[in-house]
């Protein structure tokens, strides 16, 4: 049984093809903050790494204009998705545009909790550092 919840888990929990959906547009980006936040819920969580967990919208909004503001831009290509129920899992590649024009390419893993079509938390599991090197 246990190997069979591993090779096959959409066959003891339910597929959400909205949840996934909603995550793939989210990491297509947008260059609006705005736009950025309307994926969240009004009482979201938000982390980083080992960051401090950011709580709400309104939070929310002045960390990432704070990180925008660090970098020129950034671009995400997945690599795989699976989502379980209410999870959404995603190992991507982030590649982050400095101020200085240089593409830094990082492996990252995202863990999504979607609740009535928007992002309730999200948990990115990256070291950010070599983006902030000189």
């Amino acid at each position: 049984m246990f190997i069979n919840f591993v090779l096959n888990p959409s066959s003891y929990f339910p597929m959400s093809q909205e949840n996934e959906q909603l995550v793939r547009a989210f990491l297509a980006g947008t260059n609006s903050l705005e736009k950025y936040l309307e994926f969240f819920a009004d009482d979201c969580s938000y982390r980083v790494a080992n960051q401090s967990i950011v709580l709400g919208k309104q939070a929310l909004a002045e960390a990432a204009g704070r990180f925008r503001a660090m970098v020129q831009k950034v671009d995400h290509r997945i690599i795989k998705l699976w989502s379980i129920s209410d999870r959404v899992i995603c190992e991507l590649e982030a590649v982050y545009t400095r101020k200085d024009g240089q593409a830094i390419s990082l492996p990252c893993l995202d863990l999504f909790t979607i609740e009535n079509g928007k992002i309730s938390s999200l948990q990115v599991f990256a070291d950010l550092s070599p983006v902030f090197k000189p």
